[in-house]
């Protein structure tokens, strides 16, 4: 029986051989085809790669130039507009200001255009956007050396370490620096007694659970009692404010401007308020002046640096 079926199957198989044959060669030709057609596809059709040779992110996304000659740029630019006189000639620090090693993008951008304490102001007049995108890029390298923004505490009384820590862990919170904010936090923790140290022990447990937006109002409001001079929180808020309009844009000046409002005199309520119109009106310029004259500064501009202003002299960061 099998051998019936294996001589019937070798009849079919001779008398259908070219046709196998012909099939053969049809499927062949048909696949040389199909590889041929897809060789032969557009470029653009592949995924595009991005050679990031030439930079280095840092945490914040901020693209700093690895170029040696921009950091060379930064160091001449820190040496230039008097930086070293109070932060010391490596950054390091003096008596009088903190070192600058951890200090990130946001934090330098502020500190610059809108500080709070007793730096000065620097306006495009005294320091250009180029000549700031230079001088960030030089402090962001510093954290690759080492250390922490803070006053060196020898030959420091505990008062100034205190003004100093206090004033570095906000701007810290500022923009978004949590573990900087922290540093200087447990720095206090060291250094204070009391209630105060109580309350920096709640606000390092608040950090550490992530709640920072509450830890942030804690250091202002400790700030503003630690601070000689006679500035109230409202105040305190009132500089915050300019300093992100001149920096972040809108939300983080409304931010702290409704916390004046909360507080406010009804004679500074209508200053304030108008301000808050100028902002939602998006005339940035306009809400600048009006906080500036509210703080007795002059108004230096507003940078448009998350591309949120309106037909403003702004800071060109893209370079372009």
């Amino acid at each position: 029986m099998a051998a019936q079926f294996s001589a019937r199957v070798e009849r079919i198989a001779r008398r259908y051989r070219w046709y196998i044959v012909v099939l053969a060669m049809v499927f062949a030709l048909a696949i040389a085809c199909g590889s041929e057609d897809v060789a032969t596809l557009p470029a653009a059709t592949s995924t595009p790669t991005l050679d990031l040779g030439d930079f280095q992110d840092d945490d914040d996304g901020h693209e700093a130039a690895s170029d040696p000659s921009a950091l060379e740029r930064g160091r001449a630019v820190f040496l230039e507009v008097g930086c070293a006189s109070c932060h010391g000639d490596d950054a390091s620090g003096t008596v009088i200001a903190p070192g600058l090693p951890g200090h990130n993008e946001l934090q330098v951008r502020r500190q610059v255009r809108g500080p709070i304490g007793v730096m000065p102001v620097f306006g495009r007049e005294s320091l250009s956007p180029e000549d700031l995108d230079a001088l960030v890029a030089y402090i962001e390298s510093l954290e690759g050396i080492g250390g922490h923004g803070h006053m060196p505490d020898s030959g420091v009384s505990l008062a100034d370490q205190s003004l100093s820590h206090h004033r570095m862990a906000l701007t810290a919170f500022e923009a978004a620096n949590v573990t900087e904010a922290q540093h200087h936090i447990e720095h206090l923790i060291d250094i204070l007694e009391g209630q105060h140290l109580a309350l920096m022990q709640e606000a390092l447990q608040i950090t550490l659970t992530g709640d920072v937006h509450d830890a942030q109002h804690m250091i202002e409001a400790m700030l503003s009692d630690v601070q000689p001079e006679e500035e109230s929180l409202a105040t305190l808020h009132l500089r915050l404010g300019l300093s992100g309009l001149r920096v972040d844009g809108v939300s983080e000046a409304t931010h702290h401007l409704e916390h004046v409002i909360a507080d406010a005199e009804a004679a500074e309520l209508a200053e304030v308020e108008e301000v808050l119109a100028f902002l939602a009106a998006g005339d940035l310029a306009e809400a600048e002046e009006h906080l500036a004259g509210i703080l007795g500064q002059t108004p230096i501009g507003v940078e448009d640096h998350d591309g949120d202003g309106d037909d403003l002299e702004t800071d060109d960061h893209d370079g372009d």
